[in-house]
């Protein structure tokens, strides 16, 4: 029998589990697996429910070891989600709680304070009632505060009494601001006061003219209208206005606050060039905290909108003779940084043509333009396009001295020659035969050309591995960026990291750029230093973040989100690095968000991008980032779309055998700087092995079943069909799913599952052969219910993972791996995401399906992926139709 006691402490509430071993209680550990086997046994599956919930709290963070005690933190309590607050009989927030908040003493006295009384369902707390933090107990029971009250309960608990009158008026001004949002009432003088605070700041935009727009900064709370007369006055800290009569409004403000309304009112007002400035680098202006979400759909109806212009070389071979067609001049795509189309389609068209391409002479005005202004932003056709004066000025320069304005046609003999004198300018865009002809340049790569990176350590790379880093190699040479797309499982990650090592061994590597996701930091810089002798990392994030170009450049790699990186691309953006890699690069997938363009404004020898899924909605994702890592080579997004998109959508929907035809040729034109492996085309993977097992529906199942089809039959108009289908998938898992029979022993378990029956025969035979087994089911319930049957059945106890893994967490897993033999763990379908390898395993069941076969294939690559070494049997134990 397990205890579990929750008591309250000045720090948290205090979870106790306790076993009666002989009579006499003692205490267990967490994670589970810490305590002898023989601690589980023989408790009930709501027991063993009860305890999963608190590893998997302890695995997400929320419940903490201190003092050799576990404690969840009283503001963690809002983090604990509606099923594991019930089965842990824990308090969740109470909306009839209410404040009334009273004045008490004179204000201007040293004894003025507040007063909130709280009442829960109309009762006001009592002498023998108590609150600690977000709690409290009233008349035995226990009852969370909601959110808001408590933020406005921390505001009165801080307010330390004083005389002065404007912090008395301040301190009622944010208790007032707070109770907007809350269920509050005041007595009649704090309800008088005409007094105002914000603690947020937003901002608008005003369009005066093409040439003239204003940045308006708002801070809500009804302080906008009371500043309508005065919309261009400095704001203090504390602000009185006076209207009619001697009636005086103050409003009052945080230093944070008031420095960025300020500096918004001074920079606000843009002109000329300095509106396309804004709109791809806002932050320039912004403070980081503005959410820019709204912001971007009043930009959007304004109709502002920006491009940049590169300089753009074509060829196209001559089929009846040694000659080439050279063509060169500029190409413009849309730069504007702004989320402007919310559902991520890509398919607004150009306002500057169908293909964006301008000769040679239109650009050398454009140029020209730009470099008698001093400006990097010039008026074409009404809209703003970005030159880089020093890129165009470069390549009109070779141009000139070259002569190949003038030349129509080029000799063959002489076109590697030309390729050579513009592959030193940043992001020249090239047409497909272009970039073909680069790449013969230094021929195809052999693998018997590989040799291990001097600083790479701890590994032997596989031979697609060995290919993708020579492939690396080869792009960085002829000076191509690549997006390697690579099957997830196959070390995308080590393929990077080997080349980073032969950069280092060039000393070519400082400073490099990585920007992924936050929960794939700490994945990087835990590779890096395991496999490389690389120690020259920063992870730059955070307010403490170092703001000069300077003192990023002294390391070899930097690794930062893709939100840091829009905040920081002005910082970002001057730094010429060797290498920037995007991994999870579907962040960059849409054309007009800020991440994109933040991106794809980076300086960099070689782009890389890697990502598993290069399409996730339509073909114009992956244009948008092979356009990051090798602009020009599919053109502009409107000419790619006619050429490639919507012929291959069309013969999709058509069932059109031109499908694979267009397919094929869009894969020939991306061929030199896109790489994809999928696992079944790699040798060195074992082979997998998926056995669909039926399984009958018990007695009870098939009684229970007819009820729920019988009962929504009856009552259908009223019922969710979807409310039924997820109680019909619970009941197949097992009854106990949908309904309580009370305790249950193992053997009555079993009894009512022919699913679960299946399984334990399953695992029969993987214990037989010696094997360990990953067990996917996203039901809390059920993993308690395979967590206590397993133990009883198998005499082991399985660790279960449900939460997000964090940091020494992954110390649940490790055990799993370290142990020897059979072995068996239990993993929620989603929770089993990115970061987490578990090769030790070879069987998988998926006890469980998920609605997204995506996901469950996800989970199943947690087994099926490079450091495997033998053949994996994925099971799905399925009821017969």
């Amino acid at each position: 029998m397990i205890r579990i006691s929750k008591d309250l402490t000045d720090k948290g509430i205090k979870i106790v589990c306790q076993v009666l071993k002989k009579k006499k209680p003692v205490e267990m550990k967490i994670p589970l697996f810490l305590n002898p086997v023989e601690f589980l046994k023989n408790i009930s599956p709501d027991e063993m429910e009860t305890l999963n919930v608190i590893e998997g709290l302890w695995q997400e963070g929320i419940l903490q070891e201190e003092d050799n005690t576990y404690i969840i933190p009283y503001e963690f309590l809002y983090n604990i989600t509606e099923d594991q607050r019930r089965i842990l009989c824990l308090p969740g927030e109470d909306n009839t709680i209410r404040l009334h908040i009273k004045a008490k003493g004179i204000l201007g006295n040293s004894d003025f304070t507040l007063i909130p009384d709280i009442y829960i369902k109309d009762e006001k707390m009592g002498p023998l009632d108590r609150r600690i933090k977000n709690v409290v107990s009233h008349k035995g029971c226990l009852y969370l505060i909601p959110l808001n009250l408590y933020s406005l309960l921390n505001e009165i608990d801080a307010y330390k009494p004083t005389a002065d009158p404007l912090l008395q008026a301040k301190i009622i001004a944010k208790v007032k601001y707070k109770a907007k949002s809350a269920n509050v009432t005041f007595d009649k003088f704090l309800e008088s006061e005409e007094v105002y605070y914000s603690e947020k700041l937003d901002v608008d935009i005003v369009k005066h003219s093409d040439d003239y727009i204003q940045i308006v900064p708002i801070l809500g709370n009804g302080i906008d209208s009371l500043l309508k007369d005065d919309k261009d006055k400095v704001l203090k800290q504390h602000n009185t206005l006076y209207g009619e009569g001697i009636k005086r409004k103050r409003i009052f403000l945080e230093d944070r606050i008031v420095q960025n309304y300020n500096k918004i009112l001074r920079q606000g007002h843009l002109k000329g060039a300095q509106i396309p400035r804004f709109l791809t680098d806002p932050y320039s202006i912004l403070p980081e905290d503005i959410d820019l979400s709204n912001f971007s759909k009043r930009v959007k109806e304004l109709g502002l909108r920006v491009y940049r212009a590169n300089p753009y070389v074509n060829i196209e071979r001559d089929k009846d003779s040694g000659w080439f067609d050279f063509e060169i001049g500029g190409i413009i795509h849309e730069d504007t940084g702004l989320d402007l189309d919310e559902d991520g389609d890509n398919t607004r068209e150009n306002a500057l043509g169908d293909n964006g391409k301008i000769d040679v002479n239109e650009y050398r005005r454009l140029v020209q333009k730009a470099v008698e202004s001093g400006e990097d932003y010039v008026n074409y056709k009404g809209n703003w396009i970005k030159i880089d004066r020093e890129q165009a000025s470069k390549f009109l320069n070779i141009v000139d001295n070259e002569s190949l304005v003038k030349t129509q046609r080029i000799d063959i003999t002489r076109l590697p020659y030309v390729l050579k004198i513009y592959e030193n300018i940043d992001n020249l865009e090239y047409n497909e035969t272009a970039l073909s002809l680069k790449k013969q340049l230094t021929g195809d790569f052999s693998i018997s050309d590989f040799r291990y990176p001097m600083y790479l350590k701890n590994c032997q790379l596989y031979q697609h591995q060995k290919e993708g880093f020579l492939w690396f190699k080869g792009l960085y040479e002829n000076y191509l960026g690549g997006l390697l797309a690579d099957d997830m499982g196959l070390g995308k990650t080590l393929q990077i990291i080997s080349f980073l090592c032969y950069l280092k061994e060039c000393n070519a590597i400082k400073p490099t750029l990585i920007v992924a996701p936050y929960t794939l930091l700490d994945i990087w810089e835990s590779e890096i230093r395991k496999f490389s002798e690389i120690t020259s990392v920063y992870r730059h994030m955070g307010y403490k973040r170092y703001r000069t170009p300077e003192l990023l450049e002294d390391y070899e790699i930097i690794l930062t989100t893709y939100e840091t990186l829009v905040r920081d691309q002005l910082l970002l953006g001057q730094i010429d690095w060797q290498a920037v890699v995007c991994d999870e690069a579907q962040k960059i997938k849409n054309t007009t968000t800020l991440t994109t363009s933040a991106v794809k404004a980076l300086k960099a020898r070689i782009k890389i991008a890697m990502t598993g899924t290069p399409v996730e909605n339509n073909l114009g994702e992956l244009w948008c980032i092979i356009d990051y890592v090798q602009p020009g080579l599919l053109s502009s997004y409107q000419e790619f779309k006619k050429t490639y998109q919507i012929p291959i959508e069309d013969a999709i929907s058509n069932k059109s055998e031109t499908y694979v035809e267009v397919k094929n040729r869009l894969l020939n034109t991306i061929k030199p700087v896109y790489l994809r492996r999928a696992k079944d085309g790699i040798l060195s993977l074992p082979a997998k092995n998926e056995f669909f097992s039926e399984v009958e529906l018990t007695a009870l199942q098939e009684k229970l079943y007819c009820q729920l089809i019988g009962d929504y039959k009856n009552k259908g108009e009223s019922k969710s069909p979807l409310g039924v289908l997820q109680k019909l998938m619970e009941l197949c898992a097992h009854p106990r799913l949908i309904q309580d029979d009370g305790e249950g022993n193992t053997s009555q378990l079993l009894s009512e599952s022919g699913k679960l029956q299946r399984l334990i025969e399953l695992l029969n035979e993987i214990k037989r052969r010696g094997e360990k087994a990953v067990i996917f089911t996203h039901y809390i319930k059920m993993q308690a219910i395979l967590r206590k049957v397993i133990m009883d059945v198998f005499g082991i106890n399985c660790p279960v993972i449900n939460g997000n893994i964090k940091g020494d967490r992954m110390s649940v897993i490790d055990s799993f791996k370290e142990s020897s033999g059979f072995g068996v763990i239990i993993l929620s379908t989603r929770a089993a995401g990115v970061g987490v390898t578990i090769t030790e395993a070879n069987n998988v069941i998926h006890y469980t399906r998920d609605w997204n076969p995506a996901v469950e294939k996800q989970a199943t690559d947690r087994v099926y992926r490079i450091g495997q070494t033998r053949e994996v049997n994925v099971y799905y134990p399925v009821h017969k139709q």
